[in-house]
């Protein structure tokens, strides 16, 4: 009796056609799967870029908090660091103690901002109310006004150079969580630094994420979302936020549109 080898190799031999075809077909097929493998490869890395745009490369990851079990009706978080709970209710305090500082008396809102935050220049104003997680983190340079509802989650260094103005509402965030569902149940953040350099302009409602430094005299357009750093000296906007074009020369005589530092409309050429 022929063995089955024999037999398979005996007919392949007869029928070269056959042989052809399944050699195209094996090529084929492994090429689809090579093909595959480097598709799946490249889909893995534009995610991770994607999610680095969207939530920072981090590499640090704290546990600040283990909550068990619904919280009470008004309840807060128990922490499982009772430095960290202590420093979050003593800010809770101070900014209670800041918002609710008469309007005129700014002698107790400049006390209490040098009492809550790491460092306070010279002609600092925050309007209130003003909220953050811990207030030790958080470095003002000379003359930072920040108008209504700054919100800064300082579980990082938060660095805010000179000559730096804040829209309302702006969140600067050094604090997030990771992508997994599982690890963010295991109550999981991390928390990398932010940097804002002198004379940069935030409009309002912009989020800057963690991460992030904003380059020196840069304007961040309003209702950003500023996921990547900034470069000096440029005008940047959008959710991600990009460069849109660098501030120029003719910036200093026109202020929006065609209106002149000095008043006067600029002249349209093509006008008689």
């Amino acid at each position: 009796m022929t063995p089955l080898p024999k037999l398979i190799w005996r007919d392949l031999l007869t029928n070269r056609g056959r042989v052809a075809v399944s050699v195209f077909a094996i090529l084929v097929s492994v090429s689809l799967i090579v093909w595959m493998m480097g598709s799946y490869d490249t889909l893995v890395k534009e995610f991770d870029n994607d999610a680095e745009a969207y939530m920072g490369n981090y590499d640090l990851c704290l546990v600040p908090e283990a909550p068990r079990g619904p919280l009470p009706p008004g309840g807060q978080p128990r922490f499982a660091d009772p430095e960290l709970a202590a420093r979050r209710l003593r800010a809770r305090r101070l900014t209670a103690r800041y918002n609710g500082a008469d309007p005129e008396d700014d002698e107790l809102r400049r006390e209490t901002a040098r009492e809550l935050l790491g460092s306070v220049g010279e002609g600092c104003y925050l309007e209130p109310p003003f909220r953050c997680d811990y207030g030790s983190n958080i470095s003002l340079g000379d003359r930072v006004y920040a108008n209504f509802n700054l919100v800064i989650l300082d579980c990082a260094r938060v660095e805010i150079g000179n000559d730096v103005l804040i829209g309302p509402n702006v969140g600067i965030y050094t604090a997030g969580h990771p992508v997994d569902p599982g690890l963010r149940q295991e109550c999981l953040e991390f928390a990398l630094p932010i940097a804002i350099e002198d004379g940069v302009w935030i409009g309002g409602h912009v989020a800057v994420a963690p991460g992030v430094r904003i380059g020196r005299n840069s304007v961040i357009g309003a209702g950003s979302v500023v996921t990547r750093d900034i470069p000096p000296g440029v005008v940047a906007a959008g959710n991600p936020c990009r460069v849109l074009r660098p501030i120029a020369e003719r910036d200093r005589e026109f202020y929006a549109g065609n209106r002149r530092v000095d008043g006067r409309a600029e002249t349209n050429s093509r006008m008689p």
